[in-house]
């Protein structure tokens, strides 16, 4: 059973369009810094959207489970992750172990969208609730971002640039159109 999630952003990798971006795609002279804070609000407001539309990570972060047992068959996973890490604590130690790579593996599943972690073995694991920890990677970095993705979000900023007060249509059809593709339905 998963005891406890976490997710930790790359530092590096936050937003996938930078201030310099955004300002070339709102025709705003580099130079000009007063609209910089709200034009980075901007940035990871279309961020957020886009990811809420997709139903899945834009950027780069890693998804931390601790589980108590060997019990999580099946998770969400999209073509952007990957199981970075296995660790457990084997059943009478302290210290941790890292279970090879070649031991799991993402396959997939009968439920749509998602794929199962398949293990080789399950180890006899301490009792307590962080007995295994698994870290898996999440989002695109930005060269492996597709370019439908990064245009959707430069929408969104133009979007809330030009129309920063509230109005009647709620969101934008061309980005959905960008993102539908990318989107998980289920």
């Amino acid at each position: 059973m998963v005891t406890d999630v976490s997710i930790i952003p790359f530092p590096d990798e936050i937003s996938l369009i930078t201030l310099v971006k955004a300002k070339k795609q709102l025709r705003i002279e580099a130079s000009i810094t007063e609209e910089d804070e709200i034009i980075q609000v901007y940035i990871d407001a279309a961020q957020s959207a886009a990811e809420n539309y997709i139903g899945r990570a834009i950027g780069r972060r890693k998804l931390i489970l601790k589980m108590n047992s060997f019990d999580l068959k099946e998770i969400e996973a999209s073509s952007n992750e990957k199981i970075e890490s296995v660790v457990y604590f084997p059943a009478g130690e302290t210290e941790s172990v890292i279970m090879d790579a070649d031991q799991y593996k993402l396959k997939s599943s009968n439920v749509i969208n998602c794929f199962e972690i398949g293990f080789l073995s399950t180890p006899e694991v301490a009792d307590r609730p962080d007995a295994i920890t698994i870290t898996i990677v999440q989002g695109y970095a930005l060269a492996e971002c597709p370019k439908a993705i990064i245009q959707a979000m430069n929408l969104l900023i133009s979007d809330y640039y030009e129309r920063r007060e509230d109005r009647e249509q709620g969101n934008n059809p061309a980005s959905n159109n960008l993102l539908r593709p990318y989107r998980r339905y289920n």
